[in-house]
């Protein structure tokens, strides 16, 4: 018996998840290799899938072709990009200590909410999701979106723009002060609202 599946990611984890399933909705063999029937729709998690604001042309310049090539491994200041900032992320402070240490326990390893990105991952990111957001209103697979319209870390107008009439298979849903980690500030909604979508999608 086939077992359905479903992709999802949260934030840039999203845009990757949405990059994925523009190709599988083509058929493309490269990525699909034959368990494309089983795919039943993406559920994304305060999705980066579209560019947020772009920095003024010069500024852009010195980004991509000095600042970035010369010290790629720099990070952002924090005035300049808020991923660090946890006030924008969780909700509770009891969940600081716990939400910013690694899957391996280890402390300032590959966390979330402590160091801001690096200046070679910063224009990367800018030139991925100038191409997601040209590609993404052509999605015609199922998805569900889960975004708080407050969102401070990834825009929420991208989110926004993907319901349309004229695609219903796209669902969004917005869950007001969930902030951007919206698994972690509202677990049991966000789980009652996956499984419910799910179990549609497989059931017909």
């Amino acid at each position: 018996k086939e077992v359905p599946f479903f992709l999802s990611g949260e934030s840039m984890g999203a845009g990757f998840a949405t990059a994925a399933a523009l190709r599988w909705q083509e058929g493309d063999p490269k990525t699909s290799r034959g368990w494309l029937p089983k795919w039943k729709g993406n559920v994304l998690l305060a999705p980066l899938i579209a560019g947020g604001q772009v920095p003024p042309a010069p500024i852009l310049f010195v980004l991509r072709y000095l600042v970035a090539p010369l010290a790629p491994l720099a990070q952002v200041p924090a005035a300049v990009e808020p991923v660090a900032d946890r006030h924008a992320i969780w909700a509770e402070e009891e969940h600081w200590d716990q939400l910013v240490v690694d899957t391996w326990g280890q402390p300032d390893g590959i966390s979330w909410g402590t160091n801001n990105m690096r200046f070679g991952t910063g224009v990367g990111m800018l030139d991925f999701t100038h191409k997601l957001g040209q590609a993404a209103p052509g999605a015609t697979f199922p998805m569900l979106i889960l975004h708080d319209p407050a969102d401070e870390i990834v825009a929420f107008g991208p989110s926004e723009a993907m319901e349309t009439e004229d695609h219903p298979e796209r669902q969004l849903v917005r869950l007001v002060g969930a902030r951007h980690d919206v698994v972690s500030n509202q677990p049991e909604k966000v789980r009652v609202l996956i499984t419910e979508w799910m179990d549609k999608r497989v059931k017909g």
